[in-house]
Parts: C-alpha cells; sequence; structure tokens
C-alpha cells in the first residue's frame, strides 16, 4: 500500500514544483513577445524616417532592417522552444498520474527530457515565423511583405467564387463549413440553415465528390469566416461595379443631350 501511494505522493509534490516552473516559462514567453513587438516598432520607425527624410545611405538602412529580422527569427524560435518546456511540463504532470509512473527522481528527469524532446521535435520544426501573427507584422512593417489585405485583393481578383449555396441554390447565407470534408481538402460551406437542418439527425455530405464519406453531424459544422470575408469583398466589389455602370450610364445621358444640343444649335 505504501509502495502504491508513492507515486502519487510524488505527484502531488510535484504538481507544485511543474505549476512555478510553468509560470515562469509563461513570463518568459512574455518577454519575448515583448521583445518582438519592440523590433516590429524600430523597423516601423526606420520606415517611417525613410519616407520622411530619405535617406542618402541605403545600405545602412538595409543592414538595419536585415539585423532586425535576423533577430525576429531567433525570437521565433526561442518562442517555440519556450512553448515546448510548457507543453513538455504538462505532459509530465499528466504522466506522473498514470500508472507505471517513475518513481525515482532520475526517472521523472529522464521521462521529462523524453517528452521536451518531444515537443521539441513539433515546436520548434514549425518555427518558421510563417504562422506567427508578430513576425508577419514585422515583415509588412519592414516593407518585406504585403498586407494580408492587399493578398486578399490580389486573390479576389483571381479566383472565381460563386455566392450561391449548392443546397438552396440561392444567395449564401451565414457560410458554414463541414470540418471533416475541409482536413481531407474539400471545400464544403453551405448557408447555415440549410446545412444545420439537413444533418440534424445526421447525413453525408450533400456536396458531390466531397472525399469525407463518413456521416456528418452539426457537431461537425463551424462558421466559414474565409467565405464570409470573400462573400462581403464580391458584394463590395459588384456595387462599386453598380455604381460605376450608373456613373457611365448618366455620362452618356449627359454627352447625348450635350449632342442634341449642339444639334439643335447648327440646325437654327
Amino acid at each position: 500500500a505504501v509502495t502504491a501511494r508513492a507515486p502519487v505522493a510524488m505527484a502531488s509534490a510535484l504538481d507544485g514544483k511543474i505549476n512555478h516552473q510553468v509560470s515562469v516559462v509563461g513570463k518568459m514567453l512574455t518577454e519575448v513577445d515583448g521583445a518582438m513587438t519592440k523590433c516590429t516598432d524600430v523597423v516601423k520607425m526606420i520606415k517611417e524616417f525613410k519616407e520622411l527624410l530619405p535617406s542618402t545611405d541605403e545600405k545602412r538602412d538595409e543592414d538595419r532592417t536585415d539585423r532586425l529580422k535576423r533577430a525576429m527569427d531567433q525570437l521565433v524560435k526561442t518562442e517555440a522552444r519556450y512553448e515546448a518546456q510548457k507543453t513538455a511540463l504538462r505532459t509530465l504532470s499528466q504522466d506522473m498520474r498514470a500508472s507505471g509512473a517513475p518513481s525515482g527522481p532520475e526517472e521523472v528527469k529522464q521521462l521529462f527530457f523524453r517528452r521536451l524532446d518531444e515537443a521539441e521535435a513539433s515546436h520548434v520544426a514549425s518555427a518558421d515565423g510563417a504562422r506567427n501573427d508578430t513576425f508577419q507584422t514585422f515583415l509588412v512593417e519592414a516593407g518585406l511583405k504585403r498586407s494580408r489585405a492587399a493578398d486578399d485583393d490580389v486573390e479576389m481578383t483571381q479566383e472565381v467564387i460563386d455566392p450561391h449555396c449548392p443546397l438552396t441554390k440561392s444567395d449564401m447565407v451565414n457560410p458554414t463549413k463541414v470540418v471533416p470534408c475541409e482536413k481531407l481538402g474539400s471545400r464544403c460551406v453551405f448557408s447555415k440553415d440549410a446545412i444545420y437542418g439537413l444533418v440534424r439527425g445526421g447525413a453525408k455530405c450533400p456536396k458531390p465528390g466531397c472525399l469525407f464519406q463518413g456521416i456528418v453531424h452539426q457537431r461537425d459544422l463551424a462558421p466559414c469566416k474565409d467565405t464570409e470575408k470573400k462573400l462581403k469583398r464580391l458584394r463590395q466589389q459588384r456595387e462599386r461595379e453598380a455604381i460605376d455602370r450608373t456613373n457611365a450610364a448618366h455620362s452618356l445621358d449627359d454627352d447625348d443631350a450635350l449632342d442634341d444640343e449642339v444639334t439643335v444649335t447648327q440646325v437654327e
């Protein structure tokens, strides 16, 4: 009985230490985020100064921006390592409460480092800045990347969007996606009321050619913000085109009236 309680007692004793360490790592993450924000602020200032007072030493400004970018790269990797530590600590806490948990300090230490290696393989391997919002903001401010809004505008000109719901054949209202389909690469988006009604008791995805062959339930549905954004831009684009057509028609009417006036004058 004493032996059986030993791992439990050790797990309880470790909880306080693990929670404290998680808190420490959290503070370090906050400092890293603050450093990344400062780098972004500095590169923004460099860009603003260049616009206000064009520098004769472009190479110097480029070197400064490049150094800041390298610092950002390192901060992204550091952030990933701290995230890996948090993951490893939380996993260790769960391991200590499972059956067959280590009972000695050395075994606990070895288990932690195994969990840390696993977490770092996941976090650090993907720490390329592509998924880091602060790093992406830095690139935009440094003029090294277009803003998301600019990318969306380009995407709108390249992608043909069907604004109709495949079920109702009318304009899409509250676009809702089928998550299991999306995970397999199928883009299955419908009006919210239509798809919720269809799968109320469970049903297959109604989109022809969908890769997901399982049963879809209401819990598998989620708002499709990407489609909503594209539909909003499409509506705005159509409104602009309608205004342009109206203005062009008015301009044509004015030209015709002017031509008529000139003709009458010439006859007189």
